[in-house]
């Protein structure tokens, strides 16, 4: 009786791709076969000095940074992010932690975590959302590598409003310690910050210094999609 109820649900209300918007075939789920084969993956996990890494050089030491895919506007990608940020669609942030969490787990630059720490919102965003979409994507990574996730670590003290059109001098500025450390709970260690879209790095370059305040911690970073400059 559920099935039926279930095939009549799916026939009035089919799931769509979070990435194309098309009806899901079945054995589908959250993204169609077509958008994981057409996803941009960067491949960044396994390489060293690449240009998501090399966005941090000479503002904070990171131990090695990994985007999931590349971030291009009116892309797949933009539709999946803005989907879970602003429609609260979170399986597709944990299907994306999912993913790259695998990839993480092999890869010999990211062993050794010890806990991921999503960037967090201002208490009033977070309140207006419901929802932290980098925690969400933090669960899928947490999920799938093994590692704990640290949520209330880091809090944040000062709203700058949306990052979106400002640049990248406008960004610095305006996230220029907005972040600090619970110093109670952070211990020397490596952590792995969780972000949704590397842009200009200057978030998680915010997120960081409060990390890295205390000696024998290390950081790396992980996130849904990196956006080119």
């Amino acid at each position: 009786m559920l099935t039926h109820l279930l095939d009549l649900l799916h026939l009035f209300f089919p799931e769509v791709c979070s990435g194309c918007r098309q009806g899901l075939l079945q054995g589908e789920h959250i993204i169609c076969t077509q958008c994981h084969l057409v996803l941009p993956r960067t491949g960044y996990h396994s390489l060293d000095g690449n240009e998501a890494e090399r966005t941090f050089y000479g503002r904070v030491k990171m131990e090695a940074v990994a985007p999931l895919w590349f971030f291009n506007k009116s892309s797949r990608v933009q539709r999946m992010i803005h989907e879970l940020k602003y429609h609260g669609h979170k399986p597709a942030g944990l299907l994306a932690g999912r993913m790259l969490g695998m990839e993480l787990a092999a890869a010999p630059r990211f062993k050794g975590i010890d806990a991921i720490v999503p960037v967090p919102l201002h208490p009033s965003k977070l309140l207006s959302r419901g929802f932290n979409q980098s925690e969400v994507f933090g669960q899928g990574l947490s999920e799938s590598m093994g590692v704990p996730m640290m949520p209330d670590l880091l809090k944040r003290v000062s709203r700058s409003g949306s990052q979106t059109r400002k640049r990248r001098g406008g960004r610095s500025k305006s996230v220029e310690g907005a972040f600090v450390a619970d110093d109670s709970r952070l211990f020397p260690g490596h952590f792995l910050i969780a972000d949704d879209v590397i842009t200009t790095g200057a978030t998680i370059t915010a997120c960081a210094l409060p990390l890295l305040s205390l000696q024998g911690v290390r950081v790396s970073v992980a996130a849904m999609a990196y956006a080119r400059r």
